[in-house]
């Protein structure tokens, strides 16, 4: 006990540590990779788990997709989605004299109380918790897959990629239309993390704070996640540990958002409301009962 937590052994376990985030890092630009994995390994935690999950399964037959009214669910989301990147991707640049003209004293109370400049790791944190949020919904899927009910796996698939469309083209449309500085922009022209010219000419999403992108992502997963597992397992014991622990990590994407400088209070507060709302809804029209 004494040798394993020597001075010595502490240091080379840090810095493996710190070699692992280094390297980690390296790879960020490729985040999907981690979303491939995390994924990987909640489906397989999920079928692990199978048999207490499936104790509890769902009628065969309940729950269907029906060609017109999917259809019509399906095109719209999509058609949000398009329109809202449209709009973002032709969003006029920021000037460096916006940048020199910012002043903090402008913005919400609320919202500069809590206002920080960038921070690597935070903004680091923040990712992986959405990302956990975002895989919240292969446990319900891998559930129906386990126990063969291919008709409510599809179901899942398609719900949520509406449910996602819906999510991502509501931000993507706001943070076109609404001019708002991220809190790290208010720091530049006093020796903060990013330079202006920095601000200007490589990071489009400089006055794109609002809403919160991260924030409404994670809302969408870990809140439909909590649907599709009150639809198809309402018995299940393990309805409430998922809630709790999909809303905690959505939760903790919001808070962290903030704490990286990325986000006001007020944006990552309408990410979770944009978040909940289609998480909540999409499920909602599917389950309406067509004549």
């Amino acid at each position: 006990m004494k040798l394993f937590f020597s001075p010595g052994v502490f240091s080379v376990i840090i810095s493996y540590i710190m070699n692992l985030i280094k390297l980690f890092k390296r790879f960020i630009e490729w985040r999907i990779w981690f979303y491939l994995i995390l994924s990987a390994a909640a489906f397989n935690y999920a079928g692990v788990y199978a048999d207490s999950i499936l104790d509890f399964a769902p009628p065969p037959d309940e729950y269907s997709l029906r060609f017109i009214p999917d259809s019509l669910i399906l095109t719209s989301s999509a058609g949000l989605f398009l329109t809202g990147k449209i709009v973002q991707n032709n969003k006029p640049s920021v000037t460096l004299e916006e940048i020199g003209s910012l002043n903090s004293d402008s913005v919400f109370i609320l919202d500069r109380v809590f206002m920080r400049d960038f921070s690597e790791g935070f903004n680091l944190a923040s990712g992986i918790t959405e990302y956990s949020s975002l895989a919240m919904p292969l446990i319900p899927l891998a559930g129906t897959a386990f126990n063969s009910n291919y008709k409510q796996s599809v179901s899942i698939i398609l719900e949520y990629s509406e449910a996602l469309m819906y999510s991502l083209g509501t931000k993507n449309l706001l943070k076109g239309l609404v001019k708002r500085f991220r809190p790290y922009a208010y720091y530049s022209e006093t020796g903060g993390y990013f330079s202006p010219s920095y601000l200007v000419t490589e990071n489009p999403e400089t006055a794109m704070s609002f809403p919160s992108g991260h924030t409404s992502a994670a809302f969408t997963g870990a809140v439909f996640a909590g649907m599709m597992f009150n639809r198809y397992y309402p018995d299940s014991p393990l309805k409430i540990p998922l809630w709790i622990t999909a809303l905690a990590a959505a939760s903790a994407t919001g808070v962290l958002r903030v704490m990286s400088g990325n986000h006001y209070v007020t944006d990552v507060v309408s990410g979770a409301v944009i978040g909940s709302f289609f998480g909540f809804i999409v499920p909602c029209m599917h389950d309406i009962k067509y004549e």
